[in-house]
């Protein structure tokens, strides 16, 4: 896995200085971001034919008959118990061999497990959109798209972010899916044939649509947020602490307004928490976004 380099920016429109205010930020849900195919589970189908037959032919078919036996009402299990073991297992997979041929698994697997595709796909985004949270980052601040896009248009600020702070490293082992950042890997990739076979890197990756955006993101479990709410359209948020050391530096918008400036600076000034973070502006130079130093009054 690829180390983020040391300095990672957050583009923000004007109005959410109250991120500094508060010190908190957004971890926003898949369905809530601007791409569409965010968490796209790329498989058409949930099982294959084959991999069903090979999973009946793996299968400890006494463990399962007798799992199905303790299912039953007591008085269908009662009738069982007047035969052996070793003739109710022979009596079950003469049973099962018959039912289980070729023809009887494509009519399974057509009948059953085929129409589960879209409702486990459905299924699956609704859980992931109930409890992950995603921060997305960048690894360039003069991106003149993100500007527009994500700063309304050049109006908002950029916050960079050191990413060797322990904010951005509390992954608490090697399969740990949170705590961590991680590169968007952008590949334009068709679905694998079943699930068992869909790569596992669904959290990071994007078509290369979006590769200009250079992203880098970490995830965080929802129900861990300080605060969660409701705006008016309906949309929930999802709010965590972050603290004000690892934000190194801000950058001010081509077209920020003199008002958001100073409602900026008041921020800064107002509390030592900031005393570290360095100030810059973006300026156009002769080929494009160039960054200089902007002093605080």
């Amino acid at each position: 896995m690829d180390l983020p380099p040391q300095k990672l920016y957050k583009y923000i429109p004007p109005a959410r200085i109250d991120i500094l205010q508060n010190l908190k930020i957004r971890f926003t849900q898949p369905s809530a971001l601007n791409d569409p195919f965010e968490f796209n589970l790329l498989f058409s189908e949930i099982v294959s034919t084959q991999q069903l037959r090979d999973h009946y032919e793996k299968a400890d078919k006494q463990e399962l008959i007798l799992e199905a036996i303790k299912e039953l009402p007591d008085d269908q299990r009662a009738l069982f118990a007047l035969v052996s073991k070793e003739q109710l297992f022979q009596m079950f997979e003469q049973f099962i061999s018959n039912m289980f041929n070729a023809g009887k698994v494509n009519d399974i697997h057509r009948d059953y497990i085929a129409p589960l595709t879209p409702k486990l796909k459905e299924g699956m985004y609704e859980g992931l959109n109930k409890i992950i949270g995603i921060l997305s980052l960048s690894a360039t601040p003069i991106s003149p798209p993100m500007w527009a896009n994500y700063a309304e248009n050049s109006t908002g600020f950029v916050l960079e972010f050191d990413t060797t702070h322990s904010f951005f490293n509390g992954r608490r082992s090697e399969k740990d899916e949170f705590y961590h950042l991680r590169q968007v890997i952008y590949d334009d990739r068709q679905p694998s044939a079943t699930m068992m076979d869909m790569p596992f890197d669904t959290f990071v990756l994007k078509s290369k649509s979006w590769e200009y955006e250079q992203e880098w993101r970490m995830l965080l479990p929802l129900d861990l947020a300080s605060k969660k709410f409701i705006t008016d359209f309906g949309d929930e948020v999802s709010l965590f602490d972050v603290p004000a050391s690892c934000i190194t530096k801000i950058i001010i918008g081509l077209n920020a307004r003199e008002t958001k400036i100073n409602e900026l600076l008041e921020v800064l000034v107002a509390s030592s928490h900031f005393d570290h973070i360095d100030l810059e502006r973006i300026h156009k130079g002769p080929t494009g976004f160039k960054l200089e130093r902007f002093k605080k009054e």
